[in-house]
């Protein structure tokens, strides 16, 4: 299969931020496609309130759909379903386990994370599989670069990590759920409308 480079999250709801980064990756990073996982549950979450997995991979579709008119970058993502399948909590060393089986990867497999990640990384389940298997695509998810001692010292132990400098793509599932519309598209925000998701109603 042509390369690639997996993009995980609970995706509760899919937001224009995540949009941003699947487009500034297609762009910048040498791959062909963003392969779409969103989690059942994640490890780091005690539940997913708001919206079911149908919900979650509806609006991901009606998401794509909306904010990448132009088919070059629509035929560039993949939503895989595999972690939804499960039914069960998500850790990403069997993620890239199945991956590398189900798309035949010999070597390691290319993973976005945002830069919230980095002080924890080194305590994500198997992390010695994950270090020994992954290439990390790291972008910012704020100005601060209060994580540089932590990411040089992963570099060191082993991690393989490559830092873009994206701009900052300001927007979070959280704020969606409190009611803030326009950071989804207008798909998404009618499906939340009409399936009258999350505790807050969005703004009109």
């Amino acid at each position: 299969m042509e390369d690639f480079a997996l993009f995980g999250g609970s995706f509760n709801p899919i937001h224009k931020g995540h949009l941003n980064i699947i487009k500034y990756v297609l762009d910048h990073v040498d791959i062909e496609k963003v392969i779409v996982i969103p989690a059942f549950i994640s490890p780091f979450k005690a539940e997913n309130e708001g919206a079911s997995s149908t919900d979650r991979l509806n609006m991901i579709h009606l998401s794509i759909n909306d904010f990448f008119k132009d088919t070059s970058y629509i035929n560039r993502i993949e939503v895989n379903t595999y972690e939804l399948s499960k039914g069960t909590v998500s850790y990403t060393s069997e993620t890239i386990r199945y991956v590398k089986e189900h798309y035949n990867i010999v070597g390691r497999v290319r993973f976005i994370i945002g830069s919230d990640l980095i002080q924890n990384l080194d305590a994500w389940h198997n992390q010695k599989y994950i270090r020994d298997n992954v290439h990390f695509i790291l972008l910012s998810r704020d100005s601060s670069n209060n994580y540089s001692k932590k990411l040089s010292s992963l570099i060191q132990n082993g991690y393989e990590i490559t830092q873009y400098s994206n701009p900052l793509f300001d927007a979070s599932s959280t704020d969606v759920r409190d009611g803030i519309g326009d950071e989804v598209t207008e798909s998404v925000r009618g499906y939340i409308k009409t399936h009258n998701l999350y505790q807050k109603s969005l703004k009109k």
